[in-house]
C-alpha cells in the first residue's frame, strides 16, 4: 500500500483568502464581536469632551458644515433702525437666513405675549391679581423683542466669521464687591451711597447680604439672599435659580425725599419692608442660534411683597402690597478682559423711577477684568432720573 502524498502547501492566494474567513467567524462570534455604543455599560462609556471624532461618529453624532459669515457695519445699521419693527433685517442682510427667521418668530411670540397681556389688564375688573399677571405676560413680552432686537444688532454686526471670545468664569467660594452709586430721581433727592455686597457660592445654596448706606444718613439698606440651584444645564451658565430676598430700607428726617410733603400724615415712620420670591434663568444664546454661542442671557421674574410702602415700593407710606418684578440682562465680551452688559429692569422698588406705568428702567454695566479674580465695573441705569456707580470686585478662594 502505497503512503500517502504530503498535502501541498497553500498557495498565498489561498492563505490570505483562509485568513479572510477565520477573520470574519471571530467577528461574528461572541468572543470577536465589539461592543457598539448601546450594548457598553453606562459606567464605561467616555464622556463626551473626552471622546474623538471616531468615537462620537460611532454614537450617532454627525456634523453639519455651518456657514462663516463676516460681520457688517451696514447689517448692523439695518438691524439696528428698520429692524427694530422688522427683527432679522441684519441677518437677512448678511445671508443667514435661518437666524433672520428665528428672531422674525422670537419678535412675533413677544408681540403676542404683549397683546394677550394687555387683554388681561383691561379685562382684570379691578382685580390686582389678574391686572399684575397681564402686567407680567407683557413685560415678559416686551423682553423677548427687545432681546430678538439687541440679538440681530449684536450678530449682524459681529457676524459668524468672528465668535465672541469665552467668558471668563470664576469657580469662586466667595465673592466681595465694594462700590460708589450716585442717584438722583424725580421723587429722591440725590444721594451719595456706599455700598457693599458680600456673596457666597456654597454650590446648591448660594448666600449673599448687601448694605447701602448714604454718606450724608439720608438713607439706609439692608439686605439678605438665599438662593437655591435646583436646575442645571450643559454648562455653568445655563441654570435655573430660586432667589428669595428680604429687605429694610429707611429713610433720614432731612431732604432726601422730594416728596416728604405729599407724604406728610400718610406714613408712619420712614421704613419700609420688602420681601422678593423670583426665579432666574441663565441661558447661553448659543443653544438657540449658533454664531450667539458665549452670549448670556439672564431673566429674572417674581414677586415683591412691600410693607409700609408709599406710591411705589422704594418709597415709605401705609400701603402693604403685592408687585411683578422684572430683570433682564445680556452679558457678553466683546474682547478677553472686558464685558458689556445691558439689562432693563420692571420694578416699584428701584431708587430710579420707572419711565412710566409700562416700562421700567434701562442700563448698562461694563466690565473690565484686568486680572484673574478682580474685576473693575461702571454702571449707568436711566429713567425718571438717572444712577452712576463704579466699584471693584474680588471673586476669593
Amino acid at each position: 500500500m502505497k503512503g500517502a502524498s504530503p498535502r501541498p502547501p497553500l498557495s498565498p492566494v489561498g492563505l490570505a483568502l483562509l485568513v479572510a474567513m477565520i477573520g470574519a467567524l471571530l467577528a461574528a462570534s461572541p468572543l470577536g464581536a465589539q461592543q457598539t455604543p448601546a450594548d457598553q455599560p453606562l459606567e464605561e462609556r467616555p464622556r463626551l469632551q473626552d471622546m474623538t471624532d471616531e468615537q462620537l461618529r460611532r454614537y450617532g453624532f454627525e456634523w453639519e458644515v455651518q456657514s462663516s459669515l463676516s460681520g457688517s457695519a451696514m447689517a448692523g445699521v439695518l438691524a439696528l433702525v428698520p429692524g427694530s419693527i422688522f427683527h432679522g433685517l441684519g441677518h437677512f442682510y448678511l445671508g443667514d437666513q435661518s437666524t433672520g427667521w428665528s428672531l422674525i418668530a422670537a419678535e412675533s411670540l413677544g408681540l403676542g405675549l404683549v397683546g394677550v397681556g394687555i387683554l388681561m389688564v383691561a379685562a382684570s375688573d379691578d382685580s390686582v391679581l389678574v391686572e399684575e399677571l397681564g402686567v407680567g405676560v407683557v413685560q415678559i413680552g416686551g423682553v423677548l423683542i427687545g432681546t430678538s432686537w439687541l440679538v440681530d444688532v449684536l450678530g449682524s454686526i459681529r457676524g459668524s466669521k468672528d465668535p465672541l471670545p469665552d467668558p471668563v468664569v470664576y469657580s469662586e467660594l466667595l465673592r466681595t464687591e465694594v462700590g460708589f452709586r450716585f442717584v438722583d430721581s424725580d421723587d429722591v433727592e440725590a444721594l451719595n451711597l456706599l455700598e457693599l455686597r458680600l456673596d457666597a457660592d456654597l454650590g446648591f445654596v448660594q448666600l449673599g447680604a448687601a448694605i447701602d448706606q448714604d454718606i450724608q444718613l439720608q438713607f439706609q439698606r439692608l439686605g439678605a439672599l438665599l438662593s437655591l440651584k435646583p436646575v442645571e444645564g450643559r454648562n455653568v451658565h445655563d441654570y435655573m435659580l430660586l432667589r428669595v430676598k428680604g429687605e429694610r430700607a429707611s429713610f433720614g428726617e432731612g431732604s432726601a425725599l422730594k416728596i416728604l410733603d405729599e407724604l406728610q400724615g400718610v406714613r408712619t415712620n420712614n421704613t419700609l419692608s420688602r420681601f422678593d420670591v423670583s426665579l432666574e434663568m441663565s441661558l447661553d444664546l448659543g443653544q438657540i442660534i449658533d454664531h450667539m454661542n458665549n452670549a448670556i442671557n439672564v431673566l429674572s421674574v417674581g414677586v415683591v411683597f412691600a410693607q409700609d410702602v408709599g406710591k411705589r415700593a422704594a418709597l415709605p407710606g401705609r400701603e402693604n402690597k403685592a408687585i411683578f418684578v422684572l430683570e433682564e440682562r445680556v452679558r457678553f465680551h466683546i474682547s478677553q478682559r472686558v464685558v458689556l452688559e445691558p439689562y432693563y429692569i420692571f420694578s416699584e422698588a428701584t431708587l430710579v423711577e420707572p419711565l412710566a406705568g409700562g416700562l421700567g428702567v434701562f442700563g448698562v454695566r461694563t466690565r473690565i477684568l484686568p486680572s484673574e479674580g478682580f474685576e473693575v465695573f461702571v454702571d449707568g441705569t436711566f429713567g425718571g432720573g438717572y444712577a452712576a456707580s463704579t466699584g471693584l470686585t474680588w471673586y476669593l478662594f
